[in-house]
């Protein structure tokens, strides 16, 4: 897009929402300036205040693997590390040694575009209990990497900006999302399913809950929907017979 500042203008603000769906993101943003037209604006790299970010470095065992991140297992707690040019060459099981620039995302600490190298692989891993997420607690879920159990209609679709995973919750207006999934799960397309794995922060406006899943299958669980908000009952009846 071209922007035409007025004259005189020395500062310009912009911000950006990521709305289409919670692995939405926008990189490798570039601010030009015409020396044609308009006022010269002059762009920082960074906003005041700010520093030159810090490298990390963590070790520990992958426990969860998406297709641009992973979730470590450290001794203290867990580190993430997410990489816009995909993960490879990593499995859940490996220890790794994991460097790169720190930053946040989603509310989520993370370390950025890593380097990672694989001390052992094949190493047990093991899940804890997950905390099991509804209607009634989602909107307030706020545990970085918390391991969850989140039930609902999955929703598949594709943009030219990519492949969305959504989790239609009953009784909320917030949506579950799989992050960039590395197994198939097309054949639950528009089915009940459960998903465990880590949440990794909300996107789209604290629409999307993220999910580094682990695991995922068909739900049991049994719902049903009313659509009227109201049910009239004469005031004289006796008895009344209601069909959902």
């Amino acid at each position: 897009i071209d922007i035409e500042l007025p004259e005189n203008t020395t500062s310009l603000s912009l911000y950006f929402s990521a709305s289409v769906a919670s692995v939405y993101r926008i990189d490798d943003l570039d601010l030009s300036i015409s020396w044609n037209e308009g006022t010269p604006v002059e762009f920082t790299v960074s906003l005041p205040g700010e520093s030159e970010p810090q490298t990390g470095e963590v070790t520990g065992l992958v426990v969860a693997l998406t297709a641009r991140s992973i979730v470590i297992k450290t001794s203290d707690g867990y580190a993430y590390a997410y990489s816009d040019n995909g993960i490879s060459g990593v499995a859940i099981g490996d220890k790794v040694k994991v460097t790169g620039k720190q930053g946040t995302f989603a509310g989520i600490n993370q370390i950025k575009n890593p380097e990672i190298e694989t001390l052992s692989d094949g190493n047990e891993v093991t899940y804890p209990d997950p905390t099991v997420i509804g209607s009634d607690d989602i909107a307030a879920f706020s545990e970085a990497f918390a391991y969850i159990k989140l039930t609902g209609t999955l929703s598949i679709s594709s943009s030219d900006k990519g492949t969305y995973y959504n989790i239609t919750v009953p009784g909320s207006d917030k949506q579950g999302s799989l992050a960039y999934p590395t197994q198939d799960v097309s054949s639950l397309d528009g089915k009940l399913i459960d998903v465990e794995g880590y949440f990794v922060g909300w996107t789209g406006s604290g629409k999307y809950f993220n999910i580094a899943m682990v695991n995922i299958a068909a739900s049991s669980a049994k719902y049903f929907t009313v659509e009227n908000n109201e049910i009239g009952v004469d005031a004289t009846a006796t008895s009344a017979t209601i069909k959902v």
